[in-house]
């Protein structure tokens, strides 16, 4: 059995994707029936009050003092391999520094910290930080994970040249057992939009598209934890646009009221500047709902599929895929939806994924005992 420890820096609920991506693929590791052997999982992260659980087949360990846990996890357990998630953070300085000084391989994924868009928030903070430390880890990473072909193509542009991994984050497929949504039988249609509540996800693109359309037949929910005051922002331009009456902030949802949220839509909506993965964008199609969403993210398989639409990031371009999408009846939103869960099911399911990831491992444990795996580039 090899020992493999996951490092993030948080597990909080408020940041979105990442900390459910990272705890939910320890949890597919260590629980996963390969043909090799269930590998032993620590995910180590800072303490936090609201986390996302891993299976209990984790050791969830939580730190203040980073590098003396590190120190002491590989004394007592001898790690085969650490994956870091996220870059910029001191957290992920001290674990990239303990493998390089511990001769352990490392594969570390930026999750979408590495794009053009993403390196241009706070420029000049991460210019310093690329400078100092943060390119010399990029380049001493035994090994890359991009989400999408498209994230892998941008670490070659930084002149990256080790193996990288393509293995699309996992999601969860909804209990197939789960009751028919509310939205059947109401004359009020539904569409959602759920992420962070963030100038990178594009909400006054979404805003401003259905202000233009003006649908009475039709709610759209925008649910998110806000993110450096967007939320004032966002509400002000709702009343200048006067669309107050068919549109409602719920705040962020977890758990029940995020399902319940997915179970009442007909139709979601997430019109991101930059997502290397977006897997919400995973968790609607796997609830059966159409997609609207823009070439800004890996989703060009919505077309493919035929289970939503991939337009440009403008919001004449979002009114238009909205326009084409409520006109649509309820039945033939179904139907698209039904393909987005033949997708996710096919693609996305963790138990896959975390095949995939675990084939990566051995191989760079040991390259001569198996072949490279044909998704590394």
């Amino acid at each position: 059995m090899i020992h493999l420890l996951h490092s993030v820096d948080t597990l909080r609920l408020e940041n979105g994707g990442l900390p459910l991506a990272v705890s939910e693929l320890c949890s597919a590791l260590a629980t996963s029936d390969s043909p090799t052997s269930s590998p032993k999982v620590t995910l180590l992260t800072h303490p936090s009050q609201s986390t996302w659980q891993p299976a209990p087949q984790v050791h969830l360990q939580q730190t203040q003092s980073w590098h003396a846990t590190l120190s002491k996890l590989h004394a007592h357990q001898k790690l085969k391999l650490i994956h870091q998630h996220g870059i910029w953070v001191r957290s992920s300085h001290t674990t990239c520094n303990f493998a390089q000084q511990q001769k352990l391989p490392i594969v570390l994924s930026p999750h979408g910290m590495l794009e053009p868009w993403a390196l241009q928030h706070h420029a000049w903070r991460k210019k310093i930080a690329l400078a100092l430390y943060q390119k010399n880890h990029l380049k001493r990473a035994t090994a890359l994970h991009a989400t999408s072909e498209a994230e892998a193509q941008q670490l070659r542009d930084l002149g990256l040249t080790q193996p990288i991994a393509i293995i699309a984050n996992g999601v969860q497929l909804p209990d197939p057992e789960d009751p028919p949504p509310p939205h059947q039988g109401s004359t009020t249609r539904h569409a959602l939009f759920l992420s962070r509540l963030h100038p990178k996800k594009g909400i006054p693109m979404l805003l401003q598209a259905w202000a233009q359309l003006k649908l009475p037949d039709w709610q759209l929910t925008i649910a998110g934890n806000d993110e450096a005051g967007h939320l004032a922002e966002l509400k002000q331009q709702v009343q200048q646009l006067n669309i107050t009456s068919t549109l409602t902030f719920t705040g962020p949802l977890y758990g029940e009221a995020k399902e319940r949220a997915f179970q009442q839509a007909e139709l979601f909506i997430l019109p991101s500047h930059s997502e290397n993965f977006a897997i919400v964008i995973a968790e609607a199609l796997a609830h059966g709902l159409p997609v609207i969403t823009t070439r800004e993210t890996p989703w060009q398989s919505l077309e493919q599929h035929q289970c939503g639409w991939w337009v440009e990031a403008q919001s004449e371009t979002i009114a238009h895929a909205l326009k084409n999408a409520t006109t649509l009846s309820p039945a033939k939103l179904q139907a698209m939806g039904q393909r987005g869960k033949t997708l996710v099911s096919e693609k996305f399911h963790w138990p896959n994924i975390a095949k995939q990831m675990l084939s990566y491992y051995h191989w760079l444990i040991d390259e001569q005992a198996s072949t490279r795996p044909d998704f590394v580039i």
